[in-house]
């Protein structure tokens, strides 16, 4: 199971690969060279880490089913500050039948909405409440 405060290497998860996947190419591959030694404890390697990161910036987010557990899928989205830069991410997690269909979408919506908030406040705005979360209460799903 995935434990709240728990250790990963970087990349190993929604929230963290999707600080990876969007720092500057020659200290991503920098960064994923240092996790080397740590992933054979995850049963993975760089090659997974890498192309992990190219299919989270052609999606915009991150989208692992069954990728750090079996049965668990993580997402995540980068927050960026006023310059661009990549300075936080938000991810969620649940059980991989939970984060399928329209819960899914639900989910990335959610993500995105929160993201743009989050930055709009570092941009020095209150932020806005977007209703997207009371939307999927309101459906009876949630994110």
């Amino acid at each position: 199971s995935l434990n709240v405060g728990g250790r990963r290497p970087l990349g190993v998860g929604a929230g963290s690969l999707a600080l990876l996947a969007w720092v500057p190419d020659k200290e991503r591959d920098y960064l994923i060279e240092m996790q080397r030694p740590r992933l054979d404890k995850y049963r993975m390697d760089v090659s997974e880490i890498s192309d992990a990161v190219q299919v989270a910036q052609a999606q915009g987010f991150t989208d692992l089913p069954d990728f750090v557990i079996q049965g668990m899928t993580g997402m995540g989205i980068p927050v960026r500050d006023p310059s661009g830069e990549v300075v936080a991410a938000l991810s969620v997690a649940a059980i991989t039948e939970r984060l399928s269909g329209t819960r899914r979408d639900i989910a990335i919506r959610v993500l995105k909405e929160a993201a743009f908030d989050m930055e709009g406040r570092l941009l020095g705005g209150a932020g806005r409440d977007t209703g997207a979360s009371e939307e999927a209460n309101q459906s009876g799903e949630t994110a």
